[in-house]
Order: structure tokens, then C-alpha cells, then sequence
């Protein structure tokens, strides 16, 4: 009696097997993965300014909404962002001479070291 090999099932085609069946829907996942990286570079500064001023004005309703009582709410809004342009300015009126004073300060021995 002779002894045979056993029989081995072929191999599995693997999931990700080439085929031309699968070109157009791979160069469409492709194509749109590169629309959404565009668009989103394209329209990261409009989103990120858009969902600065949706947080900046639910942060001031407060404010306007009690003074609206006093006053028509647009002169509310307009006295509320120039308070907050106001102490913008005081802040920075305030640090940035002592700002640009340790920057000099630094930049000296930075120059100095780098002649040497």
C-alpha cells in the first residue's frame, strides 16, 4: 500500500486581494479622503472664528440681559463689548511695556553671546 500526502486546502484570497473590481471604489475613498483634508484646511480659520463668537456672545447674554432692563438691548451689546475692548486695552497698556522691556533685557546677553 502506498502512503499519499494528505490533501491541503488551498490557501484563502486574502480580504485585501488586488482586483479591478476594486480600483473605483478605493480611488473614491481616496478622493474624498483628499476633499475632506482641503476642506477642512480650507475652512479651519471660518469655523474656528465662527465658534469664537458663538462662545464669546453666550458669554456676555448674562451681562446684556440684565442691562437690558435699563436700556434697548443694542446699546446693552455695544456698552458690554466696549467694556470688554476697555479692559483689553488696560491690560495690555499695562503689560506691555514691562513686556517689551524683558525682551530687551534678554536679547542683550543673547547678542552678546553670539559675537563672542
Amino acid at each position: 500500500m502506498q502512503v499519499t500526502a494528505p490533501i491541503q486546502p488551498p490557501a484563502p484570497a486574502s480580504a485585501w486581494a488586488f482586483t479591478w473590481r476594486n480600483v473605483p471604489p478605493l480611488a473614491a475613498a481616496l478622493a474624498l479622503g483628499f476633499g475632506v483634508l482641503f476642506a477642512v484646511r480650507v475652512l479651519f480659520r471660518p469655523i474656528a472664528i465662527l465658534l469664537l463668537a458663538i462662545t464669546l456672545g453666550e458669554a456676555v447674554a448674562p451681562i446684556v440681559g440684565r442691562l437690558e432692563r435699563r436700556m434697548p438691548r443694542t446699546a446693552a451689546i455695544a456698552l458690554v463689548y466696549l467694556g470688554l475692548v476697555l479692559i483689553a486695552g488696560l491690560v495690555g497698556w499695562g503689560i506691555v511695556p514691562d513686556l517689551s522691556q524683558q525682551i530687551r533685557d534678554l536679547a542683550h546677553p543673547i547678542a552678546a553671546g553670539v559675537v563672542e
